[in-house]
């Protein structure tokens, strides 16, 4: 009972741990569909971490959103350079909203508790 659980409460990282591995060894035809399959899956079990780990440093918070700001300005650079597939691209833009949604969240929920700690 303990591994259903434990499969279960993981589901998604496992999911995502294949899904890059596909990526990372498919051929030209499908890496388009393994990248937007990775995506998706990252970005869900990263917004999912974010939702169940608790609050972290307002610093640390910081440093993840201006990370995040880095990425969106290398797949900003990826679809100028025009050697980005279609799928690609909306799995980028899906990736790079689901963590920076995440972490805008963390961020704001670091922020509140700083407030309420001053408060004391």
């Amino acid at each position: 009972m303990k591994i259903i659980n434990g499969l279960r409460k993981n589901l998604l990282s496992i999911l995502t741990i294949i899904a890059f591995f596909w990526w990372i060894t498919a051929n030209d035809y499908t890496s388009p569909l393994a990248f937007y399959t990775f995506a998706v899956l990252y970005a869900g079990y990263y917004v999912d971490w974010a939702r169940r780990n608790p609050v972290v440093p307002k610093k640390r918070a910081k440093q993840r959103i201006q990370f995040d700001i880095v990425l969106v300005i290398l797949m900003i650079a990826s679809i100028a350079m025009g050697d980005s597939d279609v799928l690609a691209i909306a799995g980028g833009v899906i990736f790079v909203i689901g963590i920076l949604g995440a972490d805008f969240w963390l961020y704001r929920k670091a922020k509140k508790n700083v407030g309420a700690e001053a408060k004391k």
